[in-house]
């Protein structure tokens, strides 16, 4: 795991600025909400999973609310859910599972930090 300097303190200096800072902290964390959504959208495909509808890569979204991003699937694309935790098929007589968000996340989460770092920074002219 790669640890940036500086940044947990970054993060804790713009709570501490109060509405100025939260809005820092909300822009920062919506950049890297939307590098992960991108990502995201190109990954899903990539493992194996089959283009039917072509709903699924479209549906990834973001939100970001009290300094929290959430990305993944929408509505249309609630059955991405199933290959990323697994389901019991029952002609195989097993649980098959292929993930494809958690590797994405993994591998873009330090660029995804970046982002953040980046855009506080910018943000606050440093």
């Amino acid at each position: 795991m790669m640890e940036f300097e500086g940044f947990d303190e970054l993060m804790n200096n713009l709570r501490s600025m109060g509405d100025r800072g939260k809005a820092i902290e909300d822009k920062a964390v919506k950049k890297g909400a939307e590098h992960l959504e991108k990502k995201f959208e190109q990954a899903v495909y990539s493992n194996g999973l089959k283009r039917r509808t072509g709903k699924g890569g479209e549906s990834i979204t973001h939100e970001v609310r009290n300094g929290e991003a959430f990305v993944g699937p929408g509505k249309d694309g609630f059955y991405l859910k199933f290959p990323e935790l697994g389901f019991y098929n029952t002609w195989a007589k097993r649980r098959i599972r292929k993930p494809w968000m958690q590797p994405t996340f993994e591998r873009e989460r330090v660029a995804t930090l970046k982002i953040m770092a980046d855009e506080a920074k910018k943000e606050l002219r440093l």
